[in-house]
């Protein structure tokens, strides 16, 4: 979704009034939607973004992981190069996987498994090596912390987050 509608090469009001609910929980509205233009880094290359939201009340362009997964692309965070998206045939991942996640009613979850389920090593050497953290309980916090620091996770999903995970306190 974009705010800006001067970055639309195309542009139709057929898909108005979707919604989108933001932080504050306040909802905002499609006034229409089209194809953007993007300029590939370090290429002269420019590839186009399609059935793209125009929300004028986005406070920025906002992109959504998972649908560009569905569109056939990579995406790769990093700390020194922020989030790429690769056409799945030109990428090539290297290095070790240290986690996996499944996408699961639209959301990425975290692939674990509990202490008795770790099949290739006893669990005697495995509760050796780990050892529990020293930290203190985290105080509660509005919803629109926790929307923030989970990536913008609407507040259906968040809600859902905080019923199944540990440490996941909100208001």
């Amino acid at each position: 979704m974009s705010p800006d509608k001067n970055l639309f090469s195309e542009f139709s009001d057929k898909k108005s009034g979707i919604s989108s609910t933001v932080a504050n929980k306040e909802k905002n509205f499609s006034a229409g939607s089209g194809n953007v233009s993007v300029k590939v880094k370090d290429s002269e290359e420019i590839k186009s973004i399609s059935n793209v939201l125009y929300v004028p009340d986005a406070s920025a362009n906002l992109l959504s992981v998972g649908a560009a997964v569905e569109k056939g692309f990579s995406v790769v965070f990093s700390k020194s190069d922020g989030c790429q998206f690769f056409e799945e045939d030109n990428f090539k991942a290297t290095g070790h996987v240290v986690a996996t996640a499944e996408k699961v009613n639209g959301i990425y979850e975290l692939n674990v498994c509990k202490l008795g389920e770790i099949a290739w090593e006893s669990s005697e050497t495995v509760k050796k090596s780990i050892k529990e953290p020293k930290v203190k309980p985290l105080k509660k916090l509005p919803m629109d912390i926790w929307h923030k620091r989970t990536a913008h996770l609407n507040n259906h999903y968040l809600m859902e987050l905080r019923n199944r995970a540990d440490g996941i306190d909100c208001y």
